[in-house]
């Protein structure tokens, strides 16, 4: 249920910044990143789900991996805001926006840590 949720939020999100956007190759790079990013969160959730169903321990060190495939994300998303993607009104939004997905993402880490 909520891997659904998660889903139909990315997908409204990002509707609405390619609206807002337009086609830049930048600001491109940038929403295919965040895109990315949710997409690897989402994955993570529902191995964490599954992981505390199933008792599968060697679902931890994949989500472990997909945590380290967010960091090269973000700091990717990070790179190409600060080169210039996006207005300077949108970025420190964008920058926030990817911050909390990052925390979401090592969160999921550190309670599937804890499980082991």
């Amino acid at each position: 249920m909520l891997c659904r949720l998660v889903l139909s939020k990315k997908h409204g999100l990002e509707i609405m910044l390619k609206r807002l956007l337009g086609k830049d190759s930048r600001e491109e790079q940038v929403v295919d990143g965040i895109r990315n990013h949710l997409r690897l969160l989402y994955d993570q959730c529902c191995l964490l789900v599954k992981l505390l169903k199933d008792e599968d321990v060697v679902l931890i060190e994949r989500i472990m991996d997909i945590e380290r495939e967010g960091d090269i994300i973000r700091r990717r998303v990070f790179s190409e805001l600060f080169e210039g993607a996006f207005i300077p009104y949108m970025r420190p939004h964008l920058y926030r926006f990817v911050e909390i997905c990052d925390r979401a993402m090592d969160t999921v880490e550190d309670v599937a840590k804890y499980y082991e």
